[in-house]
This record gives structure tokens, C-alpha cells and sequence, in this order.
């Protein structure tokens, strides 16, 4: 099992009623596995608001995301709020006696985390719509600079606190390495849109993403459908609560989880058709587009049909490109009318394609329809315009 499988988390919250914020940018992160080959799924609500979880060589890595939303108007987020001790302004005598932390702040809840994945961890995310008390941009340059940056020695003593503060709290000593490797992996990223703005970046995210897999365009409804359906999915996987840990990943997954698979269920398009869209030339993507549906509309024909259909659609695509100039519009639209009216709708009630096929090749030559100048007939593209019309159909209704 993964090892982020293996690990219940501290909590799960299940407030997630008002989190809308939050379920917009574990959608928004879901989205990236549409152009990134390395970003295997993402986990709701597990040890984090949500993990990215990437592949890195044969073994993969965490990407832990906290979402924190204010209003506008609201203060900045101290250095308290995130670190969970008060910052010092000045360093005294009676100031350097080692501190309690004062609230679990939302980088000490995270470094909880990396002790727990410290070689998995790839980076821990704030993600907010607000900005950050300029201690807190300061302090995590000092760190990451390797204590060169923004040296001071409120700095310098503030570290020393903070370190006495989380060995102290988790009752454990030197542990001032490990919080050095957790912050250089923390990224502050005060850009996250609102739930309104989320879902009109993401529709024209979305048709750019998708365009390269899918023939026929988009619907702005079809798009605006989409969003709605992955921020109900991100909500159904953030409220799901596991009391123990599951037996297998996959049910870790199946609870927590959403997959590429999960995404392109919505859209219509293969998981095999979809990596293959990434590797394929533009030519062979004809080939590859919409064929999830042009597979459940063959499912009852045997495997050489299947590959001769997706061959001649091929053809048909070819030769319409070809022919643009040449083909009148109400030709083909004959064409299809003829399609339609000979062979039957519903091809699920044990409807033997081939033979309607044949049927429909007799027709055309008594309907004389050509496909070339010298009034030769090619059962090829035939084939491949009935392909073409379940790709753009979804069947010939």
C-alpha cells in the first residue's frame, strides 16, 4: 500500500459544509492531472484539505495543501496564527524562556505531517485569498535563504524559540534539522480565487485542456455542468470520515480520492484513449478522439470489426478534410439522413451492424452518392461516416 495510505490521520474534519473555498482548490489541483503525467490523484481531507499525490521515479511524493479563506477587510495572517508562537520584536532576557505554544498554528499542524513523511513530502502549501504579516514572508526567506536573507536578530532568536516551542509541545529533542528541511519546503501562496472565480477560470481552463481529446467542442453548459459535478465530487470525498484505515489503497481511493478516471467520466473519453492523447501524432488522435463512446456503441462486435471501424473513420475524417471544397453541404447531410433512416437506432437490441452496413452500401449505389469524381464508391468511408456520426451523437439518435 502507499505509504500515505498506511497512516490515519490526526483529524478529519467533516465541517466541510461552509469549506466551499477549500473544495474549489482541491477541484482546481484534481484539474492539473488533465496536462500533468506525474500528478496521480488527489486525496480529500487526509492528513491535509487536501494531497496532491505525484509520482517521482518508482516511488511518489506528497504535496500537502491547507486552504485557508477571509473576507476582505479581515487582518493579515500573523505569526501566530501560522506558527502557533508569538513573534518577538525584541530580544530579552525574560523573552528566552521557552514558550508554549500558544495555539497549534497551521505550519506546526503541518510539520506534525512531515514527521510523519519526511522523505515523501514534496512541499506544504498555504492556499488563501489573504495576504500574510510581513514577520512571516521575512522569517520563511531567513530560513530558506539558508539564515542569510533578512538576518536580524529578532530572526535569529524568533527560530530559536520556535524550535524550543516545538520540542517542548511534541516532547522530543533536536529537532531543529527537521525544521529546517519542513520550512524550506513550505510555499506561501496568498493567489486563490474565490468559489465564483474559480469556476469561471477553470470553464476556460477546461476547453484548452480538453480540446485535444475531444473532437467536437464543448458546450459552455457541458463545461459549466463539468465544474459543478468535480466541486460535488471534491465535497462527497472531503465528508467521507474512515475511523480505521482502509484494507487497500484502491479503497482509499475509492473513499478519499479523485482520480483521472473520476474526471474523464464526466467528459466522456477512455482513461487509455486519454494517455494516449498525450503521446500519439495529430493523425493518430483522429483516430483516438471520442472513442470511448465509438467502444460502448461496438461493444457486442467482435475485435476485427472494432479495428476496421476505427480505421474507416479514419478514412471518412480524411477524406471530408480533403474534400471541403468539393462536398456540398446537403450531400452530406444525404449521406447521414441515409445513415440514420437504414440502419436502427438502438444497436444494443442485438442489431448486427455489419449486415446493416451491407444494407446500407446497397442503398447508396441504388441512391447513386459518390465519394470520388469518377463516381466510384468507397464502403470505407461509408463505414467511417457511421463512426463519425456515433462520435459526434453519441449513437444515431
Amino acid at each position: 500500500m502507499s505509504e500515505i495510505g498506511s497512516k490515519l490521520p490526526k483529524d478529519q474534519s467533516q465541517t466541510i459544509e461552509n469549506y466551499e473555498f477549500q473544495l474549489g482548490e482541491a477541484s482546481r489541483s484534481a484539474l492539473k492531472m488533465f496536462d500533468s503525467s506525474v500528478l496521480n490523484h488527489v486525496l480529500c481531507e487526509w492528513h491535509d484539505d487536501y494531497v496532491e499525490v505525484h509520482s517521482s521515479g518508482t516511488s511518489e511524493e506528497y504535496v500537502f495543501c491547507q486552504v485557508k479563506g477571509k473576507a476582505s477587510g479581515q487582518k493579515k495572517f500573523n505569526f501566530t496564527k501560522i506558527f502557533g508562537v508569538p513573534f518577538s520584536d525584541k530580544v530579552s532576557e525574560k523573552s528566552k524562556k521557552i514558550l508554549t505554544l500558544k495555539e497549534e498554528g497551521i505550519l506546526f499542524k503541518q510539520f506534525e505531517t512531515f514527521l510523519k513523511f519526511p522523505s515523501k513530502s514534496k512541499s506544504f502549501k498555504i492556499i488563501t485569498n489573504h495576504e500574510f504579516e510581513q514577520n512571516v514572508n521575512d522569517f520563511i526567506s531567513y530560513v530558506q535563504s539558508g539564515f542569510i536573507e533578512f538576518k536580524t536578530n529578532e530572526n535569529e532568536f524568533n527560530f530559536s524559540k520556535l524550535v524550543g516551542a516545538y520540542e517542548k509541545y511534541l516532547e522530543k529533542e533536536d529537532l531543529q534539522d527537521e525544521i529546517v528541511r519542513f520550512l524550506n519546503l513550505v510555499e506561501l501562496s496568498p493567489e486563490a480565487n474565490s468559489l465564483k472565480e474559480f469556476k469561471l477560470k477553470v470553464a476556460d481552463e477546461l476547453r484548452s485542456k480538453l480540446e485535444h481529446i475531444k473532437e467536437s467542442a464543448f458546450l459552455s453548459s457541458q463545461i459549466n455542468l463539468f465544474v459543478e459535478n468535480i466541486l460535488l465530487l471534491a465535497r462527497a470525498k472531503s465528508q467521507t470520515k474512515l475511523n480505521v484505515l482502509p484494507k487497500t489503497y484502491q479503497e482509499l481511493l475509492d473513499k478519499k480520492g479523485i482520480t483521472i478516471k473520476d474526471l474523464l467520466e464526466h467528459i466522456g473519453v477512455s482513461h487509455d484513449i486519454f494517455s494516449k492523447a498525450f503521446t500519439e501524432t495529430e493523425e493518430r488522435l483522429i483516430t483516438l478522439r471520442n472513442s470511448s463512446r465509438l467502444e460502448r456503441f461496438l461493444e457486442h462486435e467482435d475485435e476485427d470489426f472494432k479495428a476496421k471501424a476505427i480505421e474507416c473513420k479514419i478514412l471518412w475524417d480524411q477524406w471530408v478534410k480533403e474534400n471541403k471544397e468539393r462536398i456540398r453541404h446537403q450531400q452530406e447531410q444525404r449521406i447521414k439522413a441515409l445513415i440514420k433512416d437504414n440502419i436502427l437506432i438502438n444497436h444494443k437490441n442485438e442489431v448486427d451492424l455489419g449486415d446493416a452496413i451491407t444494407r446500407l452500401i446497397t442503398v447508396f449505389k441504388e441512391e447513386k452518392i459518390q465519394f470520388s469524381d469518377d463516381g466510384s464508391l468507397n464502403e470505407n468511408i461509408i463505414i467511417g461516416c457511421v463512426m463519425s456520426m456515433v462520435c459526434e451523437y453519441g449513437g444515431l439518435g
